[in-house]
């Protein structure tokens, strides 16, 4: 990339109606004089000019000084105890007008914060002992740490308690007179002899710490004292818990045995065998809940079994060996058609893929779905629909995805944001063979007065469709700053229906493409939307085909022609094959040249108008002779390359032609003279 000049700083501020004051650009880190339109002045970076900031005075962002925290603490009966200002975000000191001193930030005080003691958010132990008596009790510790840190109360009846002043200052007070007094061991020992039992624990920690309990059945287990006291006891005794015993009898009820020596628990599986003598494993809870022999009932299956239900389809099981329901098999079909699949899914009454036009994809078309797209399919080998391959698009981007879902329509998700409202147009343009570019029309106005757009629109035919992305219908923190926000955006939605409605324009709402319909979907689901709004067209809507390697590249060809027009020139390409792929450009003298998007995205344009073309050994002699001095290299190689120079007082040094070009010379001289 060509290094920036003071004169592209100059045209930068003109194109903002303002100035570049300085005389000499450095980089693009280096700070320069700025002036708006409003005569107000500032510096900053060349880099933050061109990334689109202007002047903080107008935008309200311009840094604040010691001065104007001292004016506004003044303002407010206090005073800023500090001396020096960083910035927005770091603390300076405090005072307010009781003498109250705290640290916190510029941004704060801006906004209206003071004092946190006058408002109560900071107390003190004296602070307490005086809300402990508007109770008509005491606060009996001397030292105040944080409101989260308990402190030791009284209340009027002599009651002793721990709490943290957050609690107390909120309305809370005596556990004990309000009956959520803690428990003693001694209660829990009382509860359990009139059960019948005992409590075997000797220490009591609190309500959700379990301690360990027997029943009069001398069955052992463990609960918190909150369940005792609600009314729980014997896990054993009500059934809950069980033992291997039981198991026993209950497949004895069965007329079958339970093959296991130890019970765990429920959900752990044991040894069953059934009348037949078949065995298997499973839970007891499966057991209970009236499951049994999976052979008996036709769950399990043999070989034989799946060469049966290929005959049942007029084919064939290859097979010879039949692990599970999940280990794929062999077959063939009535066809000749071979595949492998699951006898789950054979069971459920799938059959040959080639035949329902399922049939495995290969490399081959993987890589000639993403060259439709204006990309590449990295990967040599493809396994299945499920095996990520790995792809790259049009800008460069890298990602691995699954076949199934780039054949469903998915691409570049860095590339992602307008693909979905692209597919719709495309669709509407194909059905109705008229445009529908993004249009702000002048009845779309928000309650606040602000412009509102459409995604795709036609006057003539008074159609509009809104390709709405999940952010719509759902509060997503990446995309709304509250739920607050989350509702203003479904009251813009709202409105956008109504002033629709109030104009005479049908509006197609589309949910967000690849994520709540998917691309195979979307045909079908305009035409349900058009028999729902009535609206006719002679298109068979199922049968529209898209071009898919436009939709994906069409904004960014569109962004570029659009750069070369601001520039009073032309775009002459009519394919985007990639942010690094050249393309051929043509400025308002009649110069044309190829560069990459990347190049004319970053400012550049015709070198030969902006005299970048390239230099020769020639044009650094008459460089040199201009300052009347020498040239001491024999050869140009580039304009970064160093060559040798001398002045007109015989100082030599090595300088590269750029630095030569933008004004630079002997750098002995210039030292001399500062």
């Amino acid at each position: 990339m060509d290094k920036l000049t003071i004169k592209d700083m100059h045209v930068l501020a003109s194109s903002r109606r303002g100035k570049c004051l300085s005389l000499e650009y450095l980089n693009s880190h280096s700070k320069l004089k700025w002036e708006c339109s409003k005569g107000h002045q500032w510096e900053a970076k060349p880099s933050n000019i061109k990334s689109g900031k202007w002047c903080p005075h107008c935008s309200g962002n311009v840094p604040l000084s010691i001065q104007e925290m001292k004016d506004l603490a003044k303002i407010k009966g206090g005073k800023c105890l500090s001396n020096i200002y960083l910035n927005s975000s770091t603390k300076l000191k405090w005072q307010c007008s009781k003498g109250h001193k705290w640290e916190a930030t510029p941004s704060n005080i801006k906004k209206g914060k003071w004092c946190p003691y006058c408002i109560g958010k900071y107390q003190s132990i004296k602070d307490m002992h005086e809300l402990a008596k508007t109770r008509n009790g005491k606060c009996l510790s001397s030292h105040y740490i944080n409101n989260i840190t308990k402190l030791e109360w009284e209340c009027s009846k002599g009651h002793h308690w721990e709490a943290r002043p957050s609690n107390i200052t909120s309305g809370k007070w005596c556990p004990v007179c309000a009956g959520k007094q803690l428990l003693t061991i001694e209660e829990m020992k009382k509860i359990a002899i009139l059960r019948g039992g005992h409590c075997l624990s000797n220490q009591y920690i609190n309500a959700k710490t379990k301690l360990k309990w027997r029943c009069s059945k001398g069955h052992i287990w463990e609960a918190t004292p909150n369940k005792i006291k609600i009314g729980s006891w014997c896990p054993y005794c009500i059934g809950m818990y069980q033992t291997i015993h039981d198991m026993y009898k209950l497949a004895n009820s069965r007329n079958g045995e339970c093959l296991s020596d130890e019970f765990i628990d429920a959900k752990t599986k044991l040894k069953w065998k059934c009348s037949e003598g078949h065995t298997w494993e499973s839970t007891p809870d499966n057991i209970k809940s009236g499951s049994w022999c999976p052979y008996c009932a036709g769950k399990y299956q043999t070989i034989y079994d799946m060469h049966n239900l290929a005959k049942s389809r007029n084919g064939k099981c290859l097979s010879s060996h039949y692990t599970n329901n999940i280990t794929k098999l062999k077959w063939e079909c009535s066809e000749g058609h071979q595949w492998e699949a699951r006898p789950a899914n054979i069971n459920s009454g799938k059959w040959c893929p080639t035949c329902a036009g399922k049939q495995l994809l290969t490399i081959e078309e993987m890589k000639a779905i993403a060259i439709s797209r204006g990309g590449k399919c990295l990967s040599n080998d493809y396994i299945n629909g499920k095996t990520k391959l790995k792809w790259q698009c049009s800008e460069g981007h890298i990602w691995e995805a699954r076949p199934r879902t780039i054949k469903a329509g998915h691409w570049c998700n860095e590339c992602n944001n307008t693909i979905g409202e692209n597919i719709c147009r495309e669709y509407f343009q194909a059905i109705f063979k008229k445009p529908f570019p993004k249009s702000y029309p002048k009845w779309l106005i928000s309650e606040k007065g602000s412009q509102l757009e459409l995604d795709g629109f036609n006057e003539k035919l008074r159609i509009a469709f809104e390709h709405q992305g999940i952010q719509h219908y759902s509060y997503l923190k990446h995309f709304h700053k509250s739920e607050r926000d989350f509702q203003r955006q479904i009251k813009i939605d709202e409105l956008k229906r109504s002033l629709c409605k109030e104009n005479g324009v049908v509006l197609i709402e589309i949910p967000q493409i690849n994520k709540n319909i998917s691309l195979i979907e979307l045909p079908l689901y305009l035409t349900q939307e058009f028999k729902k709004q009535k609206l006719r067209s002679n298109a068979n809507i199922a049968n529209i085909k898209v071009n898919l390697s436009r939709i994906y590249n069409i904004d960014k060809l569109k962004a570029i022609i659009d750069i070369a027009e601001n520039k009073g020139g032309k775009c002459l390409s009519e394919q985007y094959l990639g942010s690094n792929i050249k393309l051929l450009f043509e400025c308002s003298e009649g110069h044309q040249w190829e560069a990459t998007p990347d190049s004319i995205k970053a400012g550049k344009w015709c070198s030969k108008c902006a005299g970048n073309f390239r230099l020769s050994f020639s044009d650094m002699e008459n460089l040199a002779k201009i300052r009347s001095g020498e040239i001491l290299s024999k050869e140009y190689v580039n304009a970064l390359s160093k060559l040798k120079w001398e002045c007109s007082k015989g100082h030599q040094w090595e300088a590269r032609p750029n630095d030569i070009k933008r004004g630079q010379w002997c750098p002995i001289c210039a030292r001399k003279k500062n």
